[in-house]
């Protein structure tokens, strides 16, 4: 039986145990990785500049970057910097907080699911020690906040489906529509929900009516903001462009389409399965037939060979894990290339082989366990795999049409774990000390590379700063894509992006026909060079 150390807060809030230790790994890693720098990182320029509008003008205005709704999350930003002052520090802080409220809904919902204790707890490290969860969680992306809110309204919607409470769809309502206002795609929830009943034993006109309002309510909500939007002149030209880019490759498709599709679905059950192999130590010993774990065999090595022909090992998605750390890397002399960590960090073929073979392996067990869900299904409906695999379904449909990045998956990373651990889990204390040891070189790993991530950033912010006092003009300076946005993104041009070569570059390494003005070192970790330069464009060379 679990222990528990109680805490009484206000005399009605249990914290257990496995929850204290979740906390004490979140702040250790917040320590070693060092949050702090008043810079931004990926597209987080975007939804601080609209933080920073609201901050002075009192005006919420969405910029033209990115289709979302944007709203909820701008308020979260816009709270904490009128208390502590607008930086991207204080907006990189307010995420990691947001973080761990995801890692405890994540907790919860194991519980929920009917994990026990221990089950619960490795699912929440696992999430916790996701080198793309971990390092989007020191940025004010919108990825980590969305999946919190999504895991919390889902764990609300299955506590009520299980208790018949009303505050508790209420609030599962609520969250929906405050995720809906940070991301459109929340709608897939109620949807799913919806469906999930629908499909459910005993269905009338009262449960009917418990799976229509959360959709209904989600689809005024949305509605109303987009109505008001509109009517206030506030809506950006790429608001909803995503859309418009799926409708015209579903109407238009062709073997192009159709190839890219079986291709996000296999790069789907690679990194799923990668990053939730640390589960496999659970596998009970008589859960596959003969011909399930000869396909198995089968699949990972076919699937391995062949992306290695196509040179597609992992990592082989855009945007956060990345070879070999995390990103993106967006300096002048990486322009265009996103998939590689400063010079050095390369991870051998062979390693990047291994992580291949094991995702389409852990990948294989998923489609089994699919499978096998799917036969259990005809013998009687499992509300909850039911209900968070659709919503899975959902919300990756529209993305295995459109391409994706890897930071899109980390809202499937929980939820498929959850799956798992119901389909598949034996309870052995061996199986819990191997899990978690796996998970803890996945935790050393992620700690390591958003540390060197946070450390040439805030060393190439700091170069960035001294040339601005030092007289350099922000127009003869190339340093990065975030540098870039930040200072010259014009809401009203679309070619804000052109501008002429820039005489000044600060990048990894010296460029061509550059002298060095500066060379500095950054803390670095991981294998791989250290240094940053500033450089200005030479006099006597070929133009």
């Amino acid at each position: 039986m679990n222990k528990y150390l109680f805490i009484n807060v206000l005399g009605f809030v249990k914290i257990e145990k496995n929850v204290v230790v979740l906390l004490i790994l979140w702040v250790s890693a917040i320590l070693l990785v060092n949050p702090l720098g008043d810079f931004p990182l990926n597209d987080d320029w975007a939804y601080g500049k609209v933080v920073e509008h609201w901050l002075k003008d009192g005006k919420f205005q969405l910029i033209n970057w990115g289709e979302m709704t944007l709203f909820s999350h701008v308020i979260h930003g816009l709270v904490i910097t009128k208390v502590f002052g607008f930086s991207y520090t204080t907006l990189r802080i307010s995420t990691l907080i947001i973080s761990f409220v995801g890692i405890l809904g994540v907790y919860r919902l194991g519980n929920i699911c009917g994990l026990n204790s221990r089950a619960s707890f490795i699912l929440s490290f696992l999430v916790l020690a996701n080198p793309i969860f971990l390092s989007l969680s020191f940025s004010y992306m919108t990825d980590v906040p969305f999946m919190t809110i999504v895991v919390w309204s889902i764990y609300f919607f299955i506590k009520y489906n299980k208790e018949r409470a009303t505050i508790s769809l209420f609030l599962a309502i609520v969250l929906c529509i405050w995720a809906m206002l940070s991301r459109q795609l929340a709608i897939v929830i109620p949807f799913s929900w919806f469906f999930a009943q629908l499909f459910s034993p005993k269905v009338d006109r009262v449960s009917f009516i418990r799976a229509i309002v959360p959709l209904v309510s989600v689809i005024i909500a949305y509605l109303s903001f987009h109505s008001i939007l509109d009517e206030l002149g506030l809506l950006p030209n790429t608001y909803g462009s995503k859309l418009d880019y799926l409708k015209e490759l579903i109407l238009n498709p062709d073997l192009r389409f159709l190839r890219n599709t079986v291709g996000y679905v296999l790069l789907f059950t690679a990194y799923i399965g990668l990053f939730l192999s640390p589960l496999l130590f659970f596998l009970k010993g008589n859960f596959f037939s003969r011909k399930d774990r000869l396909f198995i065999v089968a699949y990972s090595l076919a699937m391995t060979l062949s992306f290695a022909l196509m040179n597609k090992l992992i990592p082989s998605i855009d945007n956060v894990f990345i070879d070999f750390g995390v990103g993106p890397n967006t300096m002048e002399d990486f322009a265009g290339n996103f998939r590689d960590a400063p010079y050095g960090g390369k991870a051998p073929v062979i390693l990047k082989a291994l992580l291949t073979l094991v995702g389409f392996f852990s990948g294989g067990v998923i489609i089994i366990a699919f499978k096998n869900w799917l036969i259990q299904v005809h013998k009687g409906l499992l509300f909850n795999e039911g209900f968070i695999l659709m919503i899975i379904a959902c919300y990756m449909g529209p993305f295995m049409i459109t391409g994706y990045y890897d930071r899109y998956l980390i809202i499937v990373f929980p939820l498929m774990g959850v799956f798992l651990f119901n389909s598949l889990t034996v309870h052995k204390r061996r199986m819990y000390l191997a899990s978690i040891t796996l998970i803890g070189t996945f935790l050393f790993f992620s700690v390591a590379a958003t540390h060197d991530y946070l450390s040439w950033n805030r060393k190439r912010w700091e170069v960035i700063y001294l040339a601005l006092e030092n007289e350099i003009p922000a127009i003869s300076l190339g340093a990065g894509v975030e540098f870039q946005c930040l200072y010259f993104f014009d809401n009203d041009n679309p070619q804000w992006y052109l501008r002429p070569e820039p005489e000044y570059k600060i990048t990894f390494r010296p460029q061509e026909n550059h002298t060095i003005l500066n060379e500095v070192e950054y803390s670095r970790w991981l294998p791989g060079e250290n240094s940053i330069v500033l450089t200005k464009k030479s006099g006597n060379h070929n133009e």
